[in-house]
């Protein structure tokens, strides 16, 4: 029986994200229904993406009803499984080839050298089954080595020397694998130059370090005009690689949030891009003035979900929904609840066993005291090393999402809800293990 709602498909629908498409205008009005599970598309030990297209294919042509729009909040393989599903059933959505221009990241800085070479570091390929001299590299140390596709600092290293140099190489070598296999498998169905044909995802970028005050831009691109609807301020840890929160609205200056924007509008040109939510994370160097773009992702962030929730009124789900439909987005702006929102990473730095993990109904119990979403990522009896797509220096067992009055009420607010979270964890004697 056919019903008047609009279908979204969402490739690897989860219960806490699926919670935030209700905070979308008009979310009655959406039916979105799960294609492809979490643990298939975002925490898989391998991406065996044939087998995963002709599930999801299988699911949508047993659907009876019209297939509306097909969303993803998660990064790679979901970002590059989308250009294929949407094109076979003519939805709106970007061409592979434009996602790979941000998803390729050798690719994407030999762009980015061509047409914002005042933003783009010194960087160098690697091909870490050819190992090039130490010597013959274009950067010099501290820099910053990682596989041309991964997320999450999964295989991110920072270089400081040959010995470290060479001990990277060899870790990248033995798991480079675990994203090189499945991203080779778009590489070889997309129109490519064949220069970066030649760039397989087993080849790694290494690059000069930069630094300075991080932020996101959350944008999208409609029938060829670039919007930007938010920044998020990233806060690191001290080891300069592992985030500790993201804070919305950020604090940066606005004339230095205008030069990100048109650096934003200009990349999402010349990788033509085009009816698709993306972000681009940016340092500013503030005692030099100098901007530095980090990153560009194909996708909205699920990260930010919530604190656009908190601030804005909607979750920017609601960008991509209204893409996915072929509309133009329209998001509310400051008529959330709280005047500020942050994300907070929890993070351990030592391997341990999860003696505890907070219940379901622990967690609800403080969620309602602490006017929060929590999200744990472990459970009883699990070591860390066993969590996947880690970074290379932390573990990360869980996620705090809290809106205040200002980043002092937040911070203030995250600091006493870390005493009461009911987390025990026991170290790993690595020698005995």
């Amino acid at each position: 029986m056919t019903t008047d709602k609009t279908n979204i498909f969402v490739l690897g629908l989860d219960p806490f994200n699926e919670r935030m498409c209700e905070t979308i205008r008009n979310s009655a009005d959406y039916h979105f229904h799960p294609l492809l599970d979490p643990d298939e598309v975002a925490f898989a030990e391998t991406y065996d993406v044939p087998d995963l297209l002709s599930k999801a294919r299988a699911d949508l042509d047993s659907f009876e009803e019209p297939v509306h729009g097909i969303i993803s909040w998660w990064d790679f393989p979901s970002t590059s499984m989308l250009p294929l599903l949407r094109g076979e059933r003519d939805l709106p959505g970007p061409t592979l080839e434009s996602v790979l221009r941000c998803e390729h990241k050798a690719w994407s800085r030999l762009i980015q050298k061509e047409h914002l070479p005042e933003c783009t570091p010194e960087f160098d390929v690697v091909n870490p089954d050819e190992v090039q001299d130490w010597g013959d590299l274009k950067v010099t140390p501290p820099f910053f080595l990682k596989p041309v596709k991964a997320h999450s600092s999964f295989l991110g290293f920072m270089i400081h020397s040959e010995e470290e140099w060479k001990e990277a190489i060899e870790e990248i070598r033995e798991n480079i694998h675990h994203f090189a296999e499945p991203f080779n498998y778009f590489l070889e169905r997309a129109d490519l130059p064949e220069d970066i044909r030649k760039l397989d995802g087993r080849h790694c970028i290494a690059e000069d370090v930069i630094g300075g005050r991080q932020a996101t831009l959350e944008c999208f691109v409609h029938e060829g005009k670039t919007e930007v609807y938010g920044v998020i301020d990233s806060i690191n840890e001290p080891n300069g690689v592992s985030f500790r929160a993201y804070r919305y609205p950020s604090e940066l200056p606005q004339g230095i949030q205008d030069r990100m924007i048109e650096a934003a509008k200009k990349w999402a040109e010349v990788a033509g891009l085009d009816n698709t939510p993306f972000n681009i994370e940016f340092f500013w160097d503030e005692e030099k003035d100098k901007l530095w773009v980090l990153e560009i992702n194909s996708r909205m962030s699920k990260s930010h979900c919530p604190l656009f929730a908190m601030v804005d009124g909607a979750s920017h789900q609601q960008v991509a929904v209204m893409l996915s439909t072929g509309r133009h987005p329209e998001m509310p702006y400051r008529e959330g609840r709280f005047p500020v929102a942050a994300k907070y990473m929890m993070r351990v730095y030592e391997n341990a066993e999860v003696t505890h993990a907070p219940t379901d109904d622990e967690i609800n119990a403080l969620q309602r005291e602490c006017d929060c979403y929590i999200r744990m990522e472990v459970e009883d009896g699990q070591r860390l090393d066993e969590l996947i797509d880690q970074d290379s220096y932390s573990y990360e067992v869980g996620v705090v999402f809290l809106g205040g009055n200002d980043f002092d009420d937040v911070d203030a607010k995250y600091e006493r809800l870390r005493e009461k979270l009911p987390l025990e964890l026991t170290p790993v004697d690595e020698e005995g293990a």
